[in-house]
């Protein structure tokens, strides 16, 4: 299982700050482990194989429309295979004045990044 990736996909078009790219990161990455904690649900031998080499590649997309299509597309093609797990929260809209409920991102894996790049294949790293 030496091909085990974690494949982070985030909105480019956020521009967000270092800092709070450097978190929102984070909670893409790392949600599917909160969440597999939180229902209590074991994680898979794949899964663990790969908590001991991590791997993570994060990859992006321009704008919420191109990210709802990767993620669709995911879904679609990879239900089941593996995890992919969502990621939105709020962040502040200068225009607005006020913090809306935002798609940010989502994972896919960890899986075979062979399996993962089914979908991912023709994305820029971040």
């Amino acid at each position: 299982m030496a091909n085990l990736q974690h494949a982070l996909i985030l909105r480019k078009g956020l521009l967000l700050p270092e800092g709070l790219l450097a978190a929102q990161t984070f909670h893409v990455g790392s949600e599917f482990v909160l969440k597999r904690i939180q229902e209590q649900k074991p994680f898979t031998e794949e899964e663990l194989a790969w908590m001991k080499d991590p791997y993570v590649a994060v990859l992006s997309v321009q704008t919420v429309e191109e990210l709802k299509d990767v993620y669709d597309d995911a879904i679609h093609k990879l239900n089941g295979k593996c995890d992919i797990t969502r990621w939105d929260d709020f962040l502040y809209h200068p225009v607005l004045k006020k913090a809306l409920k935002t798609f940010v991102g989502f994972s896919i894996g960890p899986a075979d990044a062979d399996v993962i790049r089914t979908v991912t294949g023709k994305l820029p790293p971040y």
